[in-house]
């Protein structure tokens, strides 16, 4: 079998029979090879079971798949960095500004000194905060490692939440919901999240208020396609009816 965009040969290795994709070594492209045997690929429509055209991989996401491992990465730099580092250091460079006056300008035996120092304390944890956000967009990314034993989503360098990490024997499903919020204006943003459904009912979070949908279905592909899940559909999912999702979080 051929690449379908640079031609090389395709290793045996690289074919997943199961799912009727390939991917190439050589330029990285996965393909369907489903429309060459039909009536093998029309299979996976039996018992809720479905296949899914694959989906284009983003070019934000770092793929680097072998038989043993699939490791997928993305960086959290996004546009909101143009307004969030202006703004963080406005915010921050007044409060300098305070502190600096208030300590040269007025005497701490002043009690006007003390309220000085005092009063934009809660100004000095929204500047912490925004501080924090800054750094975390710029220099942050996100890691899921799939193996034989384990899937694992690391977040760093600097320290966040959401990391986690299951059995593969645990992982039934793998599906991505969106949620529409209307803030105080009524304008409209939606926000994406990949999921795991656990074999004993339960769900768990992988990624959640991700603005890529294209990402999160892309991965979920993925990781799909290496442990060899074959997808069915999930209430509650992008593209299937029913708005509530099976299980509860397990936090």
């Amino acid at each position: 079998m051929d690449c379908p965009t640079c031609g090389r040969r395709i290793a045996g290795a690289d074919i997943n029979i199961a799912h009727m994709v390939a991917t190439c070594r050589s330029c990285e492209e996965v393909f369907s090879f489903a429309d060459r045997f039909p009536a093998a690929g029309s299979s996976g429509s039996r018992s809720g079971w479905r296949e899914k055209p694959v989906p284009p991989r983003p070019s934000s996401l770092s793929v680097d798949e072998t038989p043993a491992r699939l490791t997928m990465t993305f960086s959290w730099r996004s546009p909101v960095l143009v307004f969030l580092i202006p703004f963080t250091i406005a915010w921050n460079g007044f409060l300098v500004f305070w502190y600096g006056f208030s300590l040269t300008q007025v005497p701490l035996s002043n009690p006007l000194a003390w309220l000085l120092l005092v009063f934009p304390l809660a100004h000095v944890a929204v500047g912490l905060a925004l501080l924090y956000s800054c750094l975390t967009v710029l220099f942050n990314s996100t890691t899921i490692t799939v193996d034989r034993q384990s899937l694992r989503v690391r977040h760093g360098p600097i320290p966040t939440t959401g990391n986690i990490e299951l059995s593969v024997e645990q992982l039934d499903q793998l599906f991505c919901r969106a949620e529409t919020t209307t803030d105080s204006d009524g304008d409209k943003s939606t926000r994406f999240s990949l999921h795991v459904l656990l074999k004993n009912g339960l769900r768990r979070d992988l990624l959640t208020g991700q603005v890529d949908r294209d990402l999160l279905r892309y991965m979920e592909y993925m990781i799909e396609r290496h442990l060899g899940i074959q997808d069915r559909p999930v209430e509650g999912e992008i593209g299937v009816a029913g708005a509530s999702s099976p299980g509860e979080p397990t936090g």
